[in-house]
């Protein structure tokens, strides 16, 4: 939940926007946190730091920053792990997806899962009632978070596929983009990330 937190708050793009480190007070007014708050930001903050998701040091802060030059804070840092969340090619819409309530509650249902006799009905769906797709149709808060988190890891992997798969790098003639249509029809929906949900 923490990392959803994260999400919400926008605090990897936070620290990206301030060319890459953000001190506690900078993710809080970007963030929203009123004052009294920053104590469970810092909290927030270091369990993200412990888990590396972000990092953190210790910096002299400037005299513009109010501290008098005296005192050291703390400058959180992307780590690769949260580079993923920015830029392009973020992959926040599908950590959206999968910290959502419908995918997390879903675990819950694992014992009744395990106890069937057949793969089906998924843990998802004997949470839910309905399957990725059914739930998509019926709830267009689910669908646009579905499309949303398909979309991103499409993007994400056919730049990967470009960047790792140059032409000769290929057997044949075939071009990575060549390849792409036979890779995506048999791709099962949802992602495969998901398909056991």
């Amino acid at each position: 939940m923490a990392l959803r937190c994260a999400l919400d708050l926008r605090i990897a793009d936070t620290i990206q926007q301030h060319g890459g480190g953000a001190t506690l007070p900078q993710m809080a007014t970007n963030a929203m946190v009123p004052p009294a708050k920053m104590p469970c930001l810092n909290r927030l903050m270091r369990v993200l730091t412990a888990i590396g998701v972000f990092s953190a040091q210790h910096q002299q802060p400037s005299s513009d920053d109010g501290g008098g030059g005296s005192e050291q804070q703390l400058l959180y840092t992307l780590t690769p792990t949260s580079r993923l969340l920015t830029g392009s090619h973020s992959q926040a819409p599908f950590a959206a997806l999968a910290l959502s309530s419908a995918v997390v509650s879903s675990f819950f249902e694992l014992a009744g899962w395990l106890q069937c006799d057949l793969p089906d009905p998924s843990m998802f769906k004997l949470r839910n009632g309905f399957t990725f797709s059914e739930l998509a149709d019926r709830d267009p808060t689910f669908g646009a978070l579905l499309k949303d988190a398909m979309a991103s890891d499409s993007e994400f992997i056919v730049d990967i596929v470009v960047t790792e798969c140059r032409a000769g790098d290929v057997p044949g003639d075939q071009s990575p983009w060549s390849m792409l249509p036979v890779a995506l029809a048999r791709r099962p929906m949802p992602s495969p990330r998901l398909s056991h949900m």
